[in-house]
């Protein structure tokens, strides 16, 4: 972000983006993936940056699915172990094994899950960033299709989210041609 205040974008995005092949875990790919967006955004590049939100909502999604795996990972491994880690008489899961997670934190990750993986919850995630990329005769196309894809993808890709954002774009173009189109 530096090297784009002092005016050297180029580069600052070629850090960016090496950043994102130097921290693949879940949590950096998040952060990575919303600073993208965020410069995009200095750069006045909004529909560039739309397609960052998007790809910022599918790697949220993976932590938070990574973060439920490995919750009910150690609720197996504590069971295993003989330790009882319950801090409430609720499960919150239920492990493949058949073991009760008490974890808390699983629910916060379902919710968050759940909040990007319905068009309504899309729709208030996108709704400012496709106000400033001047679509949001979109909106709604884009949330269908990003929530389907979020549904029936086990492992998201940037180009396929680019792509998404650039057919559901052209599906609302169609749909409502009086809508100005960029």
């Amino acid at each position: 972000m530096y090297l784009q205040l002092a005016g050297r974008s180029d580069e600052g995005w070629v850090k960016l983006n090496n950043l994102e092949f130097e921290f693949s875990d879940v949590f950096s790919q998040v952060d990575i993936a919303n600073q993208q967006r965020v410069f995009l955004q200095k750069e006045k590049n909004f529909r560039k940056a739309l397609v960052f939100s998007l790809w910022t909502i599918c790697k949220e999604v993976q932590r938070d699915l990574d973060n439920c795996g490995h919750s009910n990972d150690m609720a197996d491994f504590l069971s295993d172990e003989g330790i009882d880690f319950g801090n409430s008489n609720v499960p919150v899961s239920t492990t493949r094994n058949g073991t009760e997670n008490f974890d808390s934190a699983y629910n916060i990750f379902q919710e968050r899950i759940l909040e990007r993986s319905t068009v309504t919850g899309l729709e208030k995630l996108l709704l400012r960033d496709v106000k400033k990329a001047k679509i949001e005769h979109a909106l709604t196309v884009i949330s269908t299709n990003l929530c389907h894809y979020i549904r029936s993808s086990q492992q998201y890709k940037l180009n396929e989210v680019r792509d998404l954002l650039e057919q559901s774009i052209n599906e609302s173009s169609i749909s409502n041609p009086v809508s100005e189109t960029v």
